[in-house]
């Protein structure tokens, strides 16, 4: 793992992210209308596609841990979170992590990619000659967000309604461009813990929903849809040989409990929290 500043060239910041919306917008339409002109292999076109990722658990069941086993290949992990110890001891010379303090910094990054002014250690761009799809990790989009609410509040300490829609339509445009750089992308996010009861036969029963954490429960409802894979790490009890073993697990659809998803017609309903395996498993 290296850890290192980048260097960048001079960039023009935008902190809205809104100019790149719209740029994608009219690049999705326009290859929309070329794929309309022209036979598209299903099989070919499920190769093709960009892995994009949204997974989530509670503390301590191994989210930056699950980082390390991402495909061979270069990483770029965006840190906003202080517990990277676990990347440290990875036996992995392909991973590079850069610390994110703020929004602009994430935003620095991010147009760095997309002008092909981002260079790795050692001086190769983002996506090299040999075409090798690279991948970016954010960890974790959660306190990315929070840290933007965090900003916006103080900046409109008297009305908190503009705190809670910049920081909606930010995150979300935010989530957009990082989602449709060129390169596969993994978002880590923290859980959202929902106690509820229900009333059986007069007796009442205390159960647990989960789903991705974010500042407002608007934002966490909404930031599902934006992605074709949406996974929630979990640690499992199992009996094995007699003695009680934790099993990390992904958990790829959704049941009554808790968010997940997956287009993929591939995946089981619990796969185990490996996620070369599971990319595999998807575009064999």
């Amino acid at each position: 793992m290296i850890s290192r500043n980048f260097i960048f060239f001079s960039q023009t910041l935008d902190m809205n992210f809104g100019p790149w919306h719209c740029d994608f917008a009219s690049a999705q339409l326009a290859n929309h209308k070329a794929r309309n002109k022209m036979p598209i292999k299903l099989h070919e076109a499920i190769k093709r596609t960009n892995c994009k990722i949204l997974c989530y658990g509670g503390s301590g069941t191994g989210k930056t841990t699950l980082i390390g086993t991402l495909p061979a290949g270069r990483v770029l992990v965006l840190a906003a979170e202080d517990g990277l110890l676990a990347l440290q001891d990875l036996e992995r010379d392909d991973i590079e992590v850069e610390s994110i303090a703020d929004w602009k910094q994430l935003s620095s990054v991010v147009t760095a990619i997309r002008s092909g002014s981002f260079r790795w250690s050692d001086g190769q761009p983002f996506v090299d000659k040999s075409g090798q799809i690279p991948w970016l990790v954010v960890d974790s989009v959660t306190e990315v967000s929070e840290r933007l609410n965090q900003q916006l509040k103080a900046d409109d300490a008297v009305n908190g309604f503009g705190a809670y829609n910049g920081t909606h339509d930010r995150t979300l445009q935010m989530l957009q461009v990082v989602r449709d750089l060129p390169c596969d992308v993994l978002f880590i996010c923290k859980e959202k813990v929902d106690e509820e009861k229900i009333k059986v036969n007069k007796e009442v029963i205390k159960t647990n929903s989960f789903s991705p954490l974010f500042p407002y429960a608007a934002l966490s409802a909404a930031v599902p849809y934006l992605f074709d894979f949406v996974l929630r790490l979990t640690v499992e009890d199992e009996v094995i040989a007699g003695k009680k073993v934790a099993t990390r697990l992904l958990q790829t659809g959704r049941t009554s409990a808790a968010v997940a998803k997956s287009r993929s017609s591939a995946l089981s309903l619990y796969e185990p929290a490996d996620l070369a395996a599971l990319v595999a498993k998807v575009y064999q």
